[in-house]
């Protein structure tokens, strides 16, 4: 009421969502999804979020891209018709074309790491999500110690490894995950108080339709 009352929610960007799915032990609901907050599964990420820019979005319409919350820069910028600035790695991208109807594939994964609850070895499991593949891993001290691959327009709920049978697949998310990983942590040695990744696994650590 209030952008109304300034005369400007015509044109306002308002971009809600959920920061991830519901803790355990409550009564949240993940409508069959697998996990929980905490999680990397998609019961843990996947989460609603709703747009409303009248001026660009004129009738209600439903997105599958799969969005994070690293798209909210480069969305910006890209809408403001500013540069990305070039002195460090940028992990979003710009889902204008999504909002705008122009897009409806992604073509850029999505890196999520986080701890292993109760794990006091250094584990934590970590993903690689795109338009369609799931890269599920758990990792100690830097490394890949067991992955499997979900294809998640067919099994949305995590139940079946289709490593063997996309194997060209998984090696190719693996590869691009590697790197991604390796600039994170170039990424937090260099910031200061930040989250950082430990490598020795002494202090390790959408909107996702």
């Amino acid at each position: 009421s209030l952008l109304k009352e300034l005369g400007i929610a015509n044109n306002t960007l308002l971009w809600f969502a959920s920061d991830n799915g519901p803790a355990s032990h409550t009564p949240g609901q993940t409508n069959g999804l697998r996990g929980r907050k905490a999680m990397l599964y998609e019961g843990g990420v996947r989460v609603p979020g709703l747009i409303e820019w009248p001026a660009m979005v004129t009738q209600n319409r439903r997105v599958d891209t799969p969005i994070v919350s690293s798209d909210l820069l480069p969305t910006v910028l890209d809408i403001l018709e500013l540069e990305m600035p070039d002195d460090r790695p940028v992990d979003g991208k710009s889902i204008l074309p999504v909002i705008q109807g122009k897009e409806t594939q992604r073509n850029k994964s999505i890196g999520f790491m986080f701890h292993i609850p109760n794990a006091f070895d250094g584990s934590y499991n970590a993903t690689w999500v795109g338009d369609q593949y799931k890269l599920f891993m758990n990792m100690k001290k830097g490394e890949v110690h067991n992955a499997v691959l979900y294809d998640l327009l067919t099994d949305i709920a995590e139940t079946t490894d289709v490593s063997k049978q996309q194997s060209v697949v998984k090696n190719n998310m693996m590869g691009e995950f590697l790197s991604w990983f390796e600039s994170v942590k170039k990424s937090a040695q260099k910031e200061v108080g930040c989250y950082g990744i430990s490598t020795t696994g002494d202090n390790n650590l959408f909107w996702d339709n």
